[in-house]
């Protein structure tokens, strides 16, 4: 990991940085990991954890859409085997700009849920593999590992092959009656194109005008 990142684990209900110094307690009594990032406390509701990546060319200079796909691939490819020997599944990997902050995030799922320290123990396996690829991801970046969650995004055929029958909410880029929004339970997915029943009624859903699709609770 590069320099300027400390990790800091909870047990005691208060998270204390390497001088002592308590920083804040856990939020709502839930268990939690934090990184220092620049002199900040940057603490992420779990299961998450995640790393700042430091003294790296200059995304903005060098510009992300070519290399966009490549990066995830490249991620994919490391970060597969690596939940595997952990016990659980690679779910998703996704590389964005956040106000002005890029983010690496890695998605992991587990039949019985994904806890705190399987979070970390993948992200500090991860971690040094990915510093061997800072060629590719030319700038710096923060590096998130968590959990898929309950409403998480549906992208793969596999994906809607899993949840077929499960409450979905499809977000389109044009209004389509007035809404963009609609929650149904999924039908199916032929390639790319998305049904889901809506109160009985069947909408199809064309895959270049859908936007996302998650899981909905609820």
């Amino acid at each position: 990991m590069s320099a300027g990142a400390e990790h800091i684990r909870n047990f005691s209900g208060s998270f204390r940085a390497a001088d002592g110094a308590v920083r804040g307690p856990i939020i709502a009594g839930r268990a939690a990991i934090a990184v220092v990032v620049s002199g900040g406390l940057r603490v992420g509701l779990p299961p998450l954890f995640f790393l700042r990546k430091f003294e790296m060319r200059s995304l903005e200079a060098t510009g992300c859409d070519g290399p966009m796909s490549k990066i995830l691939q490249v991620v994919r490819e490391i970060a597969g085997p690596v939940c595997e020997r952990h016990g659980c599944e690679l779910w998703d990997a996704e590389y964005v700009k956040e106000a002005g902050e890029w983010y690496l995030r890695v998605f992991i799922d587990r039949q019985d849920g994904v806890s705190i320290d399987l979070c970390e123990a993948v992200s500090r396996e991860l971690d040094p593999m990915l510093d061997e690829y800072e060629h590719l991801i030319p700038g710096s970046y923060i590096f998130e590992v968590s959990s898929a969650g309950a409403e998480r995004p549906l992208r793969r055929p596999r994906d809607f092959e899993r949840f077929t029958g499960s409450l979905v909410e499809v977000r389109l880029y044009k209004s389509l009656a007035g809404k963009k929004e609609f929650i149904g339970r999924l039908r199916g997915c032929d390639s790319g194109d998305i049904e889901i029943d809506v109160e009985g009624e069947t909408m199809r859903f064309e895959k270049g005008k859908i936007a996302n699709v998650r899981l909905r609770i609820g």
